[in-house]
């Protein structure tokens, strides 16, 4: 059973997870890289790090960003310490560029959790594919249940 909350972003990369192929179902790239870079920002808005208002980015806590982000929140929160312009819409496209490396971290992460395996497979020993294996399904599932319970509920959803 899962031990620790996730954080936005692997929900995000859990929800796209087909358990069947193992792949992740990204229909839209573009829209996928900006939905990433927004859960990454929230996820650090929900843990104080930053605050926001309708176009910009305040930084809150400058305290030592390793201490309990997970290592793609502490990525941008670094980054977001070296910039003078903290408008949302530079920060979702910044987030945007490093898509890659942000989605390799939070797996990363989620293997290291023992949520997820990695499994590669060679084919004529040149191309080489990624599937990605559930350990536990009930993290899956309990991201859609809580995520269908706010869709077609009257209830006010928590903050997370």
């Amino acid at each position: 059973m899962l031990t620790r909350t996730l954080s936005l972003p692997e929900e995000l990369l859990l929800l796209l997870l087909n358990p069947e192929s193992g792949k992740l179902e990204i229909k839209d790239r573009v829209a996928m890289q900006a939905a990433l870079g927004g859960a990454v920002l929230l996820e650090l808005s929900l843990l104080g790090r930053i605050d926001t208002d309708l176009t910009h980015i305040t930084l809150i806590d400058d305290t030592n960003a390793s201490e309990e982000l997970g290592p793609a929140e502490a990525y941008v929160y670094r980054r977001l310490f070296g910039d003078q312009d903290l408008s949302i819409r530079h920060w979702v496209y910044e987030t945007y560029q490093y898509f890659d490396l942000l989605q390799d971290m939070l797996m990363s992460r989620m293997i290291n959790n023992g949520m997820i395996s990695r499994r590669t497979k060679s084919y004529f020993g040149l191309f080489k594919k990624q599937r990605y294996v559930l350990a536990e399904s009930a993290a899956q599932r309990d991201v859609k249940r809580r995520l269908m319970t706010v869709l077609f509920s009257d209830d006010i959803p928590n903050s997370r």
